[in-house]
């Protein structure tokens, strides 16, 4: 009986790991979907609505500011994928 409950801890510890492997690959391609816009690409859409900032730091100020959503993925910043049409929603004037 013993021998028996050692092996279905083991399967189960398997399967838990397996599962645990499974949901952060999935994980991983939520992420690639849904930051998939580049910095050179948020630079352009931020100074495309907005006068102002021009420079890199004035683009990074604004993005700092604006709590822009972005993650670091693949040693890459990345931004989420819906972001020009959060400046649309946040900001009236637009």
């Amino acid at each position: 009986m013993a021998l028996t409950m050692v092996v279905l801890f083991s399967l189960s510890t398997a399967a838990v790991e397996k599962s645990l492997s499974y949901l952060n690959s999935q994980n991983g391609i939520k992420s690639l979907i849904a930051f998939s816009i580049t910095y050179d690409e948020a630079k352009e859409i931020v100074t495309g609505h907005y006068p102002n900032p021009n420079t890199d730091a004035e683009v990074r100020q604004f993005i700092e500011e604006r709590k822009i959503q972005r993650r670091i993925i693949d040693g890459r910043e990345m931004f989420f994928s819906e972001f020009e049409q959060n400046l649309l929603y946040r900001d009236l004037d637009l």
